[in-house]
């Protein structure tokens, strides 16, 4: 393992457009570990410009900060090993989704849908030349998986999947939009959303409730739905148009709204009067502007970089899946925590682009895309200011990859990169795990 000791550092910056975050990742390292150290104040980096094109920031070329007295510090190892499994085309655009076991990837491949498509908009077609390949992950190689039901045209990847297969989505000709989920070995859809209106952006929540956006073809305003597995549906509406859903631990839903205000993110209790019966929407518990604009791309933004796959309880206290919501703060210009219970975001990594915590990381903590890299930082403290002093960050990769989180160990992160200059487009996929901590040796016995 290759020891690394890095601290955090803060530059202004405009926010990334979600469609830029592949072009700032690049190759790997092979194994290392990671230390962790609190000391005085990092000096700043040298300022970067943010990236308003396909150019990725240019890293620093030495120490980003200078070092720290060792008699004011406490230090926490991370130990971790990288496999590469190879790479695979992509469309450029749609980050791969992967299943809670750590086996399988799906894949959106060929022309990238336009952006009317990908955001459920009026002007959506069918996306003829998009496919979706799914590759199995558990020989540590990437396996391409023939599927016995190849999936029909025009289907797009989802936002979400689950260990029995992937979301779909099937924008149609009159403008239409259904759901499905595709199964990983055979590729069979179930269309689990079927109707006469724009049923879009879907996730899977904890207990199998289906969380989409609904509206009619002519209508720009979308209702949030809650689907439950025997079929029926709880519908809000009214004077927000609700955007991308997103679970939440503790048994809330979050959801971008479009407001008079601009873009909201609200969380709402989803409770379950008895076992057995629909899941509904109970009380709004917090709602918070996190942009001043309504536009559907940027809600887009706020939410891509969120892992939409449920891993399910890993361990006794499944720290990771208990943290709130977090997604990209455009004000902040970093990866956020949504705090509903006291009503704030929790700044994380400066100019972080997306962030992911691991059920297998103690003490738990954030795996942060930024421009210097791949970061770890512990949690946030709950009962701290959001505007504190921070751990310093530790740099876990000096590659900006977007990490993926599973419940399989040998496969605890799935990491993602462009091949630099490939044309079509390529896509890098590494895993990584985190061995057990090696044991003290024991003091020899005094006779």
């Amino acid at each position: 393992m290759i020891p690394i000791s890095v601290t955090s550092s803060t530059h202004a910056g405009r926010p990334h457009r979600w469609v830029l975050v592949l072009a700032l990742m690049g190759t790997f390292l092979v194994t290392g570990c990671v230390t962790e150290s609190r000391g005085p104040r990092p000096r700043p980096a040298p300022a970067q410009a943010a990236t308003t094109g396909g150019n990725a920031p240019a890293l620093p070329a030495g120490p980003i900060a200078k070092p720290v007295p060792p008699d004011s510090t406490t230090s926490a190892r991370l130990s971790f090993r990288i496999q590469p499994l190879g790479s695979v085309a992509y469309d450029g655009q749609v980050l791969p989704l992967i299943s809670p076991d750590g086996k399988f990837a799906a894949v959106q491949q060929g022309d990238p849908p336009n952006w009317p498509t990908l955001l459920a908009q009026p002007g959506a077609s069918p996306a003829v030349s998009t496919s979706i390949a799914v590759y199995g992950l558990a020989s540590n190689t990437l396996d391409p998986v023939v599927l016995a039901t190849p999936l029909q045209s025009g289907v797009v990847l989802g936002r979400s999947c689950d260990d029995r297969g992937f979301l779909v989505e099937l924008p149609k000709p009159d403008g239409t939009r259904w759901i499905g989920r595709a199964a990983w070995l055979t590729g069979s859809v179930t269309w689990l959303v079927r109707s006469d209106h724009v049923n879009a952006h879907a996730v899977i929540l904890p207990t199998g409730e289906l969380a989409f956006t609904r509206r009619a073809v002519s209508s720009s305003t979308s209702a949030l739905v809650l689907r439950s597995p025997d079929g029926s549906e709880r519908v809000r509406e009214g004077e927000l148009s609700y955007m991308f859903p997103v679970f939440g631990g503790d048994s809330t839903l979050s959801v971008v709204a479009a407001s008079s205000v601009g873009l909201e993110l609200i969380t709402i209790r989803v409770r379950r009067v008895e076992a057995g019966r629909a899941a509904d929407f109970g009380p709004i518990l917090a709602r918070l502007q996190v942009a001043a604009g309504t536009d559907p791309a940027l809600a887009y933004q706020i939410v891509a970089p969120a892992q939409a796959t449920l891993l399910g309880r890993v361990g006794a206290d499944a720290v990771a899946e208990s943290r709130p919501v977090c997604v990209f703060h455009p004000g902040m210009n970093r990866m956020a925590e949504f705090d509903w219970r006291r009503g704030i975001f929790v700044p994380l990594a400066p100019q972080s682009i997306a962030a992911v915590a691991s059920p297998f990381v103690e003490p738990g903590g954030y795996f942060s895309t930024t421009p210097q890299g791949l970061m770890f930082a512990p949690f946030p403290r709950e009962d701290g200011d959001p505007g504190a002093k921070r751990t310093p960050l530790g740099r876990v990769l000096d590659i900006p990859y977007v990490a993926r989180a599973t419940r399989d160990p040998a496969r605890a992160l799935v990491l993602f990169g462009p091949v630099a200059r490939s044309n079509p487009p390529r896509i890098e996929v590494i895993t990584v795990n985190f061995p057990p901590p090696e044991a003290e040796p024991s003091a020899p016995k005094v006779q």
